[in-house]
């Protein structure tokens, strides 16, 4: 969802921070979301669940608005093709 999402609401702040590498924890930082309990299954779960309601206004903005729109989207190999961009990497 965040390539997706970066690639057609560029002027996003969150989207315009340099982010060396992509991960749940880098993507918490970028949209301000406090990490506790990092690594264990509640605390990612946790924040996990805070950048998906982060993710949710830009997702309407979109025209996402149901499961199947999401699931259009979330293809995780066309979303990697996506995130590698030059000098890019990206972690699931």
């Amino acid at each position: 969802m965040y390539g997706w999402l970066r690639h057609r609401n560029p002027e996003h702040r969150a989207f315009q921070l340099p982010i060396p590498q992509i991960s749940l924890f880098t993507l918490a930082k970028a949209f301000d979301i406090p990490v506790e309990n990092a690594h264990t299954a509640l605390g990612d779960a946790y924040v996990t669940a805070q950048l998906f309601q982060r993710f949710l206004p830009l997702l309407e903005e979109a025209g996402v608005t149901d499961l199947a729109d999401l699931l259009r989207i979330g293809d995780p190999q066309r979303q990697a093709e996506n995130l590698l961009a030059p000098g890019g990497q990206v972690h699931f």
